[in-house]
């Protein structure tokens, strides 16, 4: 084959009615990024290879021939200028080598038609096709954008035409057998895509199971993908109990978020083990680009539901919720709280996973920290607020240079401090208390997230909610956050304190532990060890810790003022014939109990000589009780029980 060697930025300067030619057996060689321009028609019938890190534009009229072009991981095309159309072959000489580009724009009034496949690489800096306003590319269903490790290729802001269906990659790593939160970014997926089309290629695809439909073969042949339907059950959202499952043939809805067990790819015999090690695999899905702007579905039941919603990015290509936010109409976004939860597999075996949510500029979590970029094939929660609830997504929220898996800290986060909660040193779960104009100390929708994978939060001020994330308003002397701890396995843990240095240096902030009577000053990095009994409703729960804020004159002494308070709590509750009730300070012994009816009659007085009492309410008929401990030094506490 005869060689062109095109060494050094070129337009080639084809006058009017000139044609760029490439003979059969002759190759054109593209060493630098180069413009290949002719205002009447572009003719391959042989080759045009571009180089590793070059770029080739063709500008200008139409394209003919079969020849074919060939690139490389680190090469681009560009088409573009007006009345540029035809159809474009790619060097399949070594398939996933030699039919491949990092980067493929239309612009103008072009219109390219793909006579063969094409592949668009991932990696850390992964490939991208635009289509501008006014070009069209017909993919002929030979598109693929790949993934790996590091990255997935992506179709950026592109408001021109894409006709034909794409099969998108994304890559999971092999980090255990772990729920994900999936979506298709195609219109017209399907779960027996996810299977790799019922394949056995190493690395490809992955099993779905379940005790009936079109399910792979399983010893114990559990349910492994699952959707959420917030009409069907109110409650919990993490109740996962009752999330309707999908077999292994289903038709999967753009912008619908689905729960995914995935245990590897599809090589993995699930007839000889149950807890078989899982590998690295690659799940696609193939189908016709998404019409702009994606209405989500997104539902809200009056008084039968709770408002939770698995949705999913619908694009293949990360978004900004920010940019999501910031659309402001009420016809693109409406009756839907600002926050967004992402579960994320844990890397170890410690725990299956852990929420992240991010909102305001602010995010938490673990194993990773939210962030305002949702990726490529990705699901996530939202929580709808009223009747008629509306989300958008719009080619303007992509984002193509963040691929969603990065920490990404903002130069402009409000002051906040982050506390960690750590087990056997592995971090289990994360909560931010954040500081901005216009917060409450109860929930707020544009500046708090809710605490819904458990763990540690803070409690809003009428204790109705726990959150991750806890917009609260700027800071006065004295203020109070309360810090809810749920029941965890009993045990040492650790609270570790960062992002101080966007504090507010006018004020001290103390950790109180009620339980100790402890109060530590809260720095950059400190680390708060304490225990957690599970028999004993002090050690955890929200009555345990508390942060204290106040000018370093005063703070102090407000901290021993309020290590003094008495907290109780009676359990069970329900209860039937026994009443345990505790109080958090062995100093309180010698404190007299009593406890009344609805009426305020007093039907049991009794004391306890220490912090705890076991009372007989035997003689108790069914109802609404009060107990109330109190002492000489005016301690008096009252809680509120049911027989």
């Amino acid at each position: 084959m005869k060689k062109i060697i095109i060494v050094i930025n070129l337009i080639l300067p084809l006058i009017s009615n000139a044609q760029l030619h490439i003979s059969a057996g002759e190759e054109l060689y593209a060493s630098v990024s180069t413009i290949l321009y002719s205002s009447e028609s572009i003719s391959n019938l042989g080759k045009l290879t571009i180089a590793a890190g070059a770029s080739a534009t063709l500008n200008g009229g139409s394209s003919s021939g079969t020849g074919t072009i060939k690139g490389s991981s680190t090469s681009s095309l560009i088409i573009g200028g007006t009345g540029t159309n035809g159809s474009y072959y790619f060097d399949q000489t070594t398939p996933g080598t030699t039919n491949v580009l990092k980067d493929l724009t239309l612009s103008g009034t072009s219109t390219a038609t793909l006579g063969n496949s094409l592949n668009i690489v991932g990696g850390a800096t992964p490939g991208t096709v635009i289509v501008g306003s006014g070009s069209t590319l017909n993919t002929g269903g030979f598109l693929t954008l790949l993934s790996n490790a590091t990255g997935t290729a992506n179709i950026g802001i592109s408001t021109g035409t894409i006709n034909g269906n794409i099969t998108v990659e994304r890559y999971i790593p092999a980090n255990g057998r772990k729920y994900r939160f999936l979506a298709s970014p195609v219109v017209g997926g399907s779960t027996l895509q996810w299977r790799d089309n019922a394949g056995s290629t190493s690395g490809r695809g992955t099993q779905i199971t379940g005790p009936s439909g079109t399910v792979d073969a399983a010893l114990l042949n559990s349910k492994s993908a699952f959707y959420y339907n917030e009409t069907l059950f109110g409650g919990t959202m993490t109740d996962y109990a009752k999330w309707p499952n999908i077999d292994g043939n289903t038709s999967l809805t753009n912008g619908k978020g689905y729960r995914v067990f995935i245990r590897g790819d599809r090589t993995i015999d699930l007839m000889t083990t149950v807890n078989s090690t899982n590998n690295t695999t690659t799940i696609w899905v193939n189908g016709s680009y998404p019409s702009n702007p994606v209405i989500l579905p997104i539902t809200y039941t009056a008084g039968g539901g709770n408002g939770w919603n698995l949705v999913g990015n619908p694009f293949p290509c990360t978004i900004d919720w920010d940019l999501v936010k910031a659309q402001g109409s009420t016809s693109d976004f409406n009756n839907i709280n600002d926050a967004i939860y992402i579960w994320h597999p844990l890397n170890t075996n410690y725990n299956s996973g852990g929420y992240t949510s991010y909102v305001s500029g602010i995010g938490s979590g673990t194993p990773n920290v939210g962030t305002r970029y949702i990726s490529s094939s990705q699901g996530f929660m939202v929580k709808a607020t009223g009747s008629s609830p509306v989300l958008k997504i719009y080619e303007s929220h992509k984002i193509s240079n963040q691929q969603g898996t990065k920490i990404f800290k903002n130069a402009d986060e409000p002051s906040h401090m982050r506390l960690k909660l750590l087990s056997d040193n592995v971090p289990i779960d994360d909560a931010v208390i954040h500081f901005t104009e216009g917060a409450t100390k109860n929930f707020d929708n544009n500046y708090d997230a809710y605490d819904i994978g458990g763990g540690m939060g803070f409690l809003t001020a009428d204790l109705k909610d726990t959150l991750a994330i806890n917009g609260f308003p700027k800071l006065q002397v004295n203020d109070v956050a309360k810090i809810n701890m749920d029941k965890q396995k009993s045990g040492t843990y650790k609270i570790l304190f960062t992002d101080m240095s966007t504090f507010d240096k006018t004020f001290d902030a103390y950790l109180i532990d009620h339980f100790l009577n402890k109060n530590t000053l809260i720095k950059e990095d400190i680390i708060y060890t304490f225990n957690i009994d599970t028999n004993n409703l002090f050690t955890y729960g929200g009555t345990r810790f508390e942060i204290v804020f106040g000018e370093s004159k005063t703070s102090y002494e407000n901290i021993l003022h309020r290590k003094n308070e008495m907290q109780l709590s009676v359990y069970p509750n329900p209860a039937t014939d026994i009443l345990n009730v505790n109080i958090n300070n062995v100093n309180f012994k010698n404190s007299n109990v009593s406890i009344t009816n609805v009426s305020g009659q007093q039907i049991i007085n009794t004391n306890m000589s220490g912090a705890n009492a076991q009372i007989n309410i035997e003689i108790l008929s069914n109802g609404v009780y009060f107990v109330t401990v109190s002492n000489e030094k005016g301690f008096n506490k009252t809680v509120k029980f049911v027989k």
